[in-house]
């Protein structure tokens, strides 16, 4: 097997449902980055703060995010390089979501405002802009 950063596999991820760790050089970070706090969530704890009515998340801030939708807002492109996953989770006033500053969208699902519904965006920054939505129901 060909060893990654420091002796690790170069696949050394564990994801259990909402747990996430990644290791690299000795370093745990562990739950997702909550997009409108700022704050990485305690593991396994969905985001209880809205998403402000524009809102542009970072490569930067870790490859699993979070947020609350409970009311239209719009996701803007960041500008650093890199892969990450938005958790959306609609609370009871769910609004839409528009996706501002992308190149390109891939086939996947739509937001819905279905209070309960949750969603995964994937983004990717590399030169060109792009996401992914997925529905988890």
């Amino acid at each position: 097997m060909n060893p990654g950063l420091h002796g690790w596999p170069s696949r050394a991820w564990l994801l259990l449902d909402r747990f996430a760790q990644v290791f690299s050089g000795g370093v745990v970070i562990a739950g997702e980055y909550d997009i409108a706090t700022s704050k990485r969530l305690p593991i396994g704890e969905d985001p209880a703060m809205a998403i402000p009515a524009s809102v542009t998340p970072e490569a930067g801030n870790g490859p699993f995010q979070a947020g609350l939708n409970n009311g239209a807002f719009t996701l803007n492109a960041g500008t650093q390089y890199g892969s990450y996953k938005i958790r959306l989770v609609n609370g009871s006033a769910a609004g839409a979501v528009t996706f501002s500053g992308f190149n390109k969208q891939f086939a996947g699902d739509s937001p819905t405002t279905t209070a309960g519904d949750q969603f995964d965006v994937y983004i990717t920054i590399a030169g060109r802009k792009t996401y992914m939505v997925k529905a988890l129901q």
